[in-house]
């Protein structure tokens, strides 16, 4: 992509792309994704809310990519992100707008 938003977000480290030379910006983003960026978002902006000392553990740990694993922690542990009824965390998943939406109000209240 030339979109200089993407751009400026991949050099804060904030989102990267599929590979190392595609970003597939038309893709739809996944829970596990999303946590991704929204961890790297919350520690570049140097704020330092309460995470909670017990690990999060989701019935379906062993389903979130390497990648992700210390990005849910973060977001499950600052109550950012909750798993699912059954507790499965759904990393491959799509995010719908209503997850979205809820995520960022609790980032929006732990501000």
């Amino acid at each position: 992509t030339n979109d200089q938003s993407v751009i400026s977000l991949y050099h804060h480290r904030i989102i990267h792309g599929k590979t190392n030379s595609e970003f597939y910006p038309y893709d739809l983003i996944t829970r596990g994704e999303f946590a991704k960026i929204l961890a790297n978002t919350y520690t570049l902006t140097g704020k330092r809310a309460q995470v909670s000392a017990d690990k999060i553990i989701f019935k379906d740990d062993i389903n979130i990519s390497k990648w992700a694993v210390e990005s849910v922690s973060i977001v499950a542990g600052l109550g950012l992100f909750v798993g699912s009824q059954n507790n499965e965390f759904e990393p491959h998943k799509s995010i719908t707008k209503e997850e979205l939406i809820s995520v960022l109000l609790r980032l929006y209240d732990i501000s």
